[in-house]
């Protein structure tokens, strides 16, 4: 790798410490979403449907609530790869995505996109 004319060596435990750093973040993330939807009296599950894994299942007074969460969604692939688990139930209960970093349009097909902040908040 080349940084302004000098050569640098990338050292496989550089890559990765930035690929481990990158997991620790979305799992803090992830474990916040998680811990928030308790805090507010949901009782939180982990679902799979279709072979597809849902962040959290989360029921609270009779509501259903799903969720996934994300450090962002930049990629057309990585926007998919969130949605998609949701766009399989076939059912009316509300399906949020909570992103991190980004700003998105708030809805896609029926499914509400929201930033870390509101979710939080």
């Amino acid at each position: 790798m080349e940084i302004g004319g000098v050569k640098r060596l990338v050292h496989f435990v550089d890559a990765w410490n930035q690929w481990q750093r990158y997991i620790y973040t979305g799992r803090l993330f992830e474990n916040a979403v998680y811990l928030q939807l308790l805090y507010e009296g949901w009782s939180v599950y982990v679902g799979k449907l279709n072979g597809k894994e849902v962040d959290f299942v989360a029921t609270k007074d009779g509501r259903v609530l799903y969720v996934q969460a994300t450090d962002e969604m930049f990629a057309s692939e990585t926007r998919e790869r969130e949605i998609a688990p949701l766009k399989s139930i076939r059912d009316n209960h509300e399906k949020i995505v909570v992103v991190r970093q980004g700003s998105y349009d708030t809805d896609i097909d029926g499914i509400r996109i929201v930033s870390a902040r509101d979710f939080f908040l």
